[in-house]
């Protein structure tokens, strides 16, 4: 006979189930001490039972058998890293779009786009070391990196479809972040846009010398040749002395970074890759070898930070929502 135990498991009899056959625990109390008063059954039950009861109902299982928790973002773990427009109701958007920070900083100027692209939400990522986390040590590698920037935005990830963007040293995180999703958790962009830097994997990037073990003033030497850096920053030693740490660690990391060419696409999205026409040449036709889908190259006016032209960045923008908004949802 299947009944349910004091125990709360079903087909399990305990013997100390007032539904199992045993023999009353009063009579037996009376068979070996006939002079002694007898008890209740149910409060003898009461007595015994409850407390054995409460034991099998809340078993406590040993701690080198528990599940590990799952490690659980706070929202001020995300706010650390991320920089959010000012307005965004995120009840309206349709696809997350993702810009992986890149020169020294600049959260604030990517999250601005959010509120110039309706339908999606920008999260600017901010890394450790600068802007509002200057007081954090920087990431000396980037699988630290992509490690701590899919912990925190993995939920997100897995909410609604999302983009990649990065321009320079944001085309390699971009490039790793994408990687990883799709290795550990098979997630991938709807979109991939790269700016301003050859692919990981290219000669021109490997060949490349390293510049971050320079002093300040031969590496200022040289990031006044590649040009791009307005002479009034190049010329404020205030600013300097904040910018070249970051820029040095930002090219530490790329230095240091090495990955094989893909022997196969593990991407289908479509990648875009941009440029300006007066930056040192940069491998683009390499980031190919990453996607099955549609492959596009833009060329534009400007060096290496040309995106933070107005008119370039109209380019950019108008670019981003044509291939967004107009996307078939159905694409995962």
């Amino acid at each position: 006979m299947c009944t349910r135990a004091a125990s709360g498991f079903p087909g399990l009899e305990s013997p100390l189930s007032p539904t199992a056959a045993r023999p009353s625990c009063s009579r037996v109390t009376a068979q070996t001490s006939p002079t002694r008063r007898r008890l209740e059954p149910s409060k003898f039950d009461s007595q015994i039972h409850t407390p054995h009861c409460r034991c099998l109902q809340n078993p406590v299982t040993p701690s080198h058998c528990r599940k590990p928790q799952k490690k659980k973002t706070t929202r001020k773990h995300f706010n650390l890293w991320t920089q959010l427009p000012r307005i965004k109701p995120s009840d309206l958007t349709q696809k997350h779009l993702c810009f992986e920070d890149g020169e020294g900083g600049g959260s604030l100027h990517y999250a601005r786009w959010g509120n110039l692209l309706s339908s999606v939400e920008v999260f600017a990522v901010k890394l450790p070391g600068r802007e509002s986390r200057t007081k954090e040590p920087f990431s000396q590698n980037m699988q630290q990196i992509v490690d701590e920037v899919i912990d925190v935005l993995l939920p997100l990830l897995k909410e609604k479809p999302f983009a990649l963007f990065g321009h320079s040293f944001g085309s390699y995180t971009s490039f790793a972040v994408a990687d990883a999703l799709k290795k550990l958790h098979n997630l991938q962009p709807v979109h991939i846009f790269l700016s301003g830097a050859s692919a990981p994997y290219s000669e021109i990037r490997i060949k490349a010398p390293k510049r971050s073990d320079l002093s300040d003033d031969d590496f200022l030497k040289w990031l006044t040749s590649i040009g791009g850096t307005p002479p009034e920053l190049l010329g404020n030693p205030e600013v300097m002395e904040r910018f070249l740490p970051v820029l040095k660690a930002d090219l530490h990391v790329v230095e240091n970074y090495r990955c094989n060419k893909p022997d196969h696409p593990f991407l289908s999205c479509p990648v875009t890759c941009f440029d300006g026409k007066d930056d040192v040449p940069h491998d683009l036709q390499a980031w190919k070898d990453i996607t099955s889908g549609d492959f596009t190259i833009r060329m534009l006016d400007g060096a290496h930070f040309y995106l933070k032209e107005s008119g370039n960045e109209k380019h950019i923008l108008e670019y981003i929502t044509n291939h967004l908004e107009t996307l078939d949802m159905d694409y995962f």
